[in-house]
């Protein structure tokens, strides 16, 4: 049996009745939904990027479900290939939730990428360790697919050490960051393929960098994906040549919004374009800088860090003008 809570934000009452539809037939199927914006406190919490205030509502799970013992929380931008049910079966033990390594944040350790400039642009392990403070910069968790251990989550308060956490001060990764903290040493880790992450049209650059056995694990598990996760700015819906967009649109073909999507699909990947040519031009910049002072600014050293810190207020800055 399969009870659905819809964490929403002003979806309209036509999808509503749309997703209703899809499964009015399934007698083993309850859908329900749960506005977002009844959580005055995410009104004014930070964000940055292409994330909004909606992802801080995956804090209020444990004060949501009152009765539950556990419940599977997934992101929106997500393709699910596998029974979800097989993940309930996992006993969880004195761990607050189970989920998959974050691969990306893993490669931002490896590579010393700095945080965003809100944060102080410190690199990925200094501020995991320093302004997060976790006791290690190793097994950090995404949260676009995670088990909730409810019962012991309500035993322990944990909900208030969330809230507590999220009021203290600004993220890199907003609430992702906050769970981290406050589950840390009690995470029960899943195999990757439960949340492969697409690649956001950067698999020849980016994932290299990984520790060797990782990059392995994620081959492997990119050859046979339980859940696809579209994290990251590029999206099928928006660029239909990202990897794994066929598994998007084969999902979305049996649902009453294929055709919708198409085209808005085309009006967006045109004006996406130009956002492309701004996007290359910067990383063109980027690395003939990187190339012309690679000599004068060593990696690891607290010139190179520094200016790195200056180059990222420098962008901030000019992409808000």
């Amino acid at each position: 049996n399969y009870d659905i809570l819809i964490l929403e934000d002003r979806i309209s009452d036509k999808n509503k009745k749309l997703l209703h539809n899809m499964v009015s037939g399934l007698s083993n199927f309850d859908l329900r939904f749960f506005d977002i914006n009844t959580f005055a406190e995410i009104k004014k919490v930070h964000t940055r990027a292409h994330f909004s205030p909606a992802t801080y509502a995956r804090l209020f799970i444990p004060a949501l479900f009152e009765q539950q013992e556990k419940v599977i929380f997934i992101d929106a931008d997500t393709v699910v290939r596998h029974d979800l049910a097989d993940l309930l079966d996992i006993s969880l033990g004195n761990h607050l939730v189970a989920a998959v390594k974050d691969i990306v944040m893993e490669c931002f350790v490896h590579t010393d990428t700095p945080s965003d400039a809100v944060t102080g642009s410190r690199p990925a392990r200094r501020y995991l360790t320093e302004y997060l403070g976790l006791s290690t910069a190793e097994g950090y968790f995404q949260a676009g697919l995670m088990v909730f251990n409810l019962s012991l989550m309500r035993h322990e308060g944990i909900f208030e050490k969330l809230m507590a956490k999220m009021q203290l001060k600004p993220y890199w990764f907003l609430d992702q960051d906050i769970m981290n903290f406050v589950f840390q040493g009690r995470i029960h880790y899943l195999p990757l393929r439960w949340n492969v992450f697409h690649g956001n049209n950067d698999m020849d650059s980016f994932f290299p960098k990984l520790p060797f056995g990782t990059y392995m694990d994620y081959l492997d598990a990119r050859s046979n994906p339980y859940i696809v996760h579209f994290a990251g700015t590029n999206k099928p819906w928006i660029d239909p040549s990202v990897d794994f967009s066929d598994m998007y649109w084969e999902s979305l073909r049996g649902t009453p919004w294929y055709e919708q999507c198409q085209s808005l699909t085309q009006k967006k990947f045109r004006k996406m374009k130009g956002n492309i040519k701004l996007l290359s031009k910067e990383l063109v910049f980027r690395n003939a800088v990187k190339q012309a002072l690679g000599g004068l600014l060593p990696p690891g050293t607290n010139r190179r860090r520094n200016i790195a810190r200056m180059y990222l207020k420098f962008i901030s800055m000019f992409k808000k003008l």
